[in-house]
């Protein structure tokens, strides 16, 4: 996703996996599982403005810019593009953080790395 404060979090795997991947797993499949992911990974970052952000004000504006793109055939990103959100997801001397893509993304790692290793096991 092209994020204009370039404060992307980034879920990137180790070389080893990229070869195993490449080598024993059917393409479509690895395919199939970055794209499911990114889709959980952008549904659990609208779902987590609600539990973030409780000081009264909306979460609608957050909501409303939560994306997701697919730039490379075995790439997926999902994250908010308002030009605030790395105050509210970091914090800043004056706010404490108010995360929402980090719990998110903590939460689909583990179901992307489940998946990633089902379509090894499936070629052995």
């Amino acid at each position: 996703m092209n994020d204009t404060t370039n404060n992307i979090i980034k879920i990137t795997g180790t070389k080893e996996l990229q070869r195993a991947l490449m080598a024993k797993a059917d393409p479509k499949g690895i395919q199939s599982a970055v794209r499911a992911n990114t889709l959980e990974l952008q549904q659990k970052i609208m779902r987590q403005t609600s539990i973030a952000y409780i000081k009264g004000y909306s979460q609608g504006n957050t909501k409303r810019t939560t994306q997701f793109d697919f730039p490379a055939q075995f790439i997926g990103e999902a994250g908010i593009t308002r030009y605030y959100n790395p105050y509210t997801e970091f914090g800043t001397r004056y706010m404490a953080a108010e995360p929402v893509v980090g719990p998110a993304a903590k939460m689909q790692t583990p179901i992307f790395i489940s998946d990633l290793k089902k379509l090894l096991a499936k070629r052995g």
